[in-house]
């Protein structure tokens, strides 16, 4: 190959890495925040200078995109995909509090509504991540319940085919996110998915719908997810391990797909 073909060559290449970066504007993720102690106040404080009113008219540019990877898999137990953040209650300590998230991945979009509020976040792939967080149970220090991943607006009625006894990979011909949960999934030790499951906590895809919320549980079969239940939510709330949890969003925060 000659001189000048191998570098037109490279010349693409960064062009069109410098372009996917400009086309999506990806935010930074921060290096993990020093805080002595998490505080009350600071939640307080932050929601009300940051929240976003639903009247408010915004753009995309207003929910910030971070790498997907290192939103959703490296975020240092800011949250975990498809395991309810109820089961940390136990624990000594915790890693999902709002200011830890908030500091290590700045600027959501933040919305409050009556009891709770939540961020969003979006990926390069287009795909939207809301963590929501309540003021009854813990002041919205901590993560509450499960963390939604939306790839698209979709309907209960699009899943009714779905049954107990059905491989995830049904879920996924309905839903694009299905892919990241397993991907999650698939991160999870055996030995920490039985002692999960022993403690009643299962591997979950949520499904926030115009409609409702949607919860599927599965179990690990080999490879394979198989479906044990099916919980729907015409109200937008659950019951989880901490309580009762509403999904309910502002209709702009749904994906436009």
């Amino acid at each position: 190959m000659k001189k000048r073909n191998i570098i037109i060559i490279v010349c693409t290449i960064i062009l069109i890495t410098a372009g996917t970066a400009l086309a999506f504007d990806l935010s930074e993720k921060k290096y993990e925040p020093k805080i002595e102690s998490y505080s009350e106040e600071f939640v307080a404080e932050y929601i009300s200078n940051n929240k976003t009113s639903e009247q408010k008219e915004y753009d995309e540019t207003a929910v910030p995109c971070y790498a997907e990877n290192e939103l959703l898999f490296n975020n240092q137990g800011c949250f975990n995909l498809g395991i309810d953040a109820g089961i940390n209650i136990a624990l000594g300590f915790r890693t999902d509090f709002l200011e830890r998230t908030v500091k290590m991945y700045p600027n959501p979009l933040v919305r409050e509504n009556d009891d709770y509020f939540y961020l969003v976040y979006d990926t390069e792939n287009e795909n939207r991540l809301f963590l929501f967080y309540s003021k009854e149970k813990s002041n919205g220090l901590f993560l509450d319940a499960y963390p939604i991943i939306m790839k698209e607006k979709l309907t209960y009625g699009d899943f009714m085919a779905i049954k107990v006894g059905d491989g995830i990979e049904k879920v996924g011909s309905v839903d694009q996110i299905i892919p990241l949960y397993i991907e999650a999934f698939n991160l999870m030790p055996d030995a920490y998915y039985e002692k999960n499951k022993k403690d009643g906590a299962c591997f979950s895809s949520l499904h926030l719908l115009s409609d409702g919320i949607l919860k599927i549980d599965y179990s690990r079969k080999g490879e394979d997810y198989i479906i044990d239940d099916i919980t729907y939510g015409a109200d937008f709330v659950l019951e989880a391990k901490n309580g009762k949890t509403c999904y309910k969003i502002f209709a702009a925060d749904y994906l436009k797909i």
